[in-house]
């Protein structure tokens, strides 16, 4: 993805295995400004457009187990419930009748936790390495350029980003 405007970068996805990292560092060089909201908002769709296929396989996966999950506890504790309730109608005991009450509301919560717990094993979690993004960010050069809009000459500063061979207008300085 290529700063600021966060537009897909297919060359450096296609040759990333091949990038040659360099030690080499020239202070005269002056990078964009740091916007790490933006960065994070283009990173955040940019991951979501690149692994958008992959959840949503993932994802209809994971609802089918959750599914069958929930109906085998949802049975389970409704047949557990029910032979409880069987158990209190049959006895005439107040002692029995207590019983079957605590029983039931442990159950119940049982039945609560159980689910909880299908919910959370069943969760899709993704995590990106932004650290990798240190990889792969390439070198800006500002200038000021001299240039002519509806007859007018004016300068303006920009940024030339080399791999998109592109002049970006600096948003932060005023034109």
């Amino acid at each position: 993805m290529s700063l600021p405007g966060g537009q897909s970068d297919e060359a450096l996805a296609r040759d990333i295995a091949f990038h040659q990292a360099t030690v080499e560092s020239t202070p005269e060089i002056i990078w964009p400004a740091l916007h790490p909201a933006r960065w994070q908002e283009l990173l955040q769709l940019a991951l979501e457009n690149e692994v958008a296929g992959e959840v949503a396989r993932v994802r209809a996966r994971q609802e089918n187990s959750l599914r069958r999950e929930l109906e085998r506890i949802d049975d389970y504790f409704g047949n557990y419930e029910r032979e409880l309730m069987a158990r209190a109608k049959r006895s005439s005991k107040e002692n029995a009748r207590t019983k079957t009450e605590d029983r039931l509301a442990a159950a119940k919560a049982e039945h609560g936790r159980r689910r909880a717990d299908q919910l959370a094993r069943h969760e899709i979690r993704v995590l990106p390495h932004l650290d990798a993004l240190l990889l792969i960010a390439e070198k800006a050069w500002r200038a000021r350029l001299q240039v002519e809009q509806a007859h007018q000459p004016q300068t303006v500063d920009a940024l030339f980003v080399p791999r998109s061979r592109r002049w970006e207008l600096d948003p932060q300085k005023p034109k």
